[in-house]
């Protein structure tokens, strides 16, 4: 059996719950050494055990960092690199959502999700690039939103920090191709996980994509076959619009 990510390692931020998860597993399932980075130890335990069970003899290491602390991210990532000898895939999957419209949403809660989805983003990002520079190359897959191309009212500081995110990973795609280093954004549309069902709760199921569809895209940038592709985003929808 082929497996498209033989040989390679992957970090995955957000990695024990949700679309993460699905990735890390994935990633597993096509050969990659996984390195999980988030915010709990209990979550990162039992997505290891997780990740283990699905992809029997994955290399599976975690650490664990708040995303918006800057120097526990890059102590993390160190570790990361240090325990898999080397890293050729970043994902930039740790996220958060919240409903609110923008004179009632606390401005702590609004600041929140801007250094979660977007000061996180550049601080993994940050701390792999010279590791990936230096190796001559790697593939950064951003996780976005659909919101980040449609804003939606009452999702202002969602819309916002995914937007920001988006404009990030255009330029790092740019700044990166001198170096093979690739940066491509997946948004998703509505998915069905933890964060979804809080906001959205009685919601149908059965119309949401799963995180696990979203991971086939993310193998697809991570392998060989989109050696070629770094830019702006792909959405991934079950109702074209």
């Amino acid at each position: 059996m082929c497996h498209r990510l033989q040989g390679k390692n992957a970090l995955i931020t957000g990695g024990s719950r949700g679309i993460g998860l699905a990735i890390a597993i994935e990633y597993a399932r096509e050969g990659a050494g996984i390195g999980l980075l988030s915010k709990s130890r209990d979550r990162l335990d039992r997505a290891a055990r997780k990740v283990g069970g699905e992809a029997a003899g994955a290399e599976v290491v975690t650490a664990c960092a708040d995303i918006t602390d800057r120097a526990q991210v890059e102590s993390a990532v160190g570790q990361l690199i240090e325990e898999l000898g080397h890293v050729d895939i970043l994902v930039t999957s740790a996220g958060i959502a919240s409903l609110g419209a923008i004179g009632e949403m606390p401005p702590d809660e609004w600041e929140s999700m801007v250094k979660v989805n977007l000061l996180g983003t550049y601080y993994a990002t940050r701390a792999v690039w010279p590791h990936m520079r230096a190796r001559g190359g790697g593939s950064i897959i951003v996780i976005s939103s659909g919101s980040g191309r449609r804003a939606h009212g009452n999702w202002s500081a969602y819309c916002a920090s995914k937007s920001g995110v988006m404009g990030l990973a255009d330029a790092l795609a740019k700044e990166g191709r001198p170096y093979g280093i690739r940066c491509n954004v997946i948004c998703p549309g509505p998915t069905d996980t933890d964060q979804r069902r809080v906001n959205f709760p009685g919601e149908d199921r059965s119309e949401l994509l799963r995180p696990e569809d979203i991971a086939k895209a993310a193998v697809f940038f991570a392998s060989d076959e989109s050696r070629w592709v770094s830019g702006p985003g792909i959405d991934v929808r079950r109702h074209p619009i």
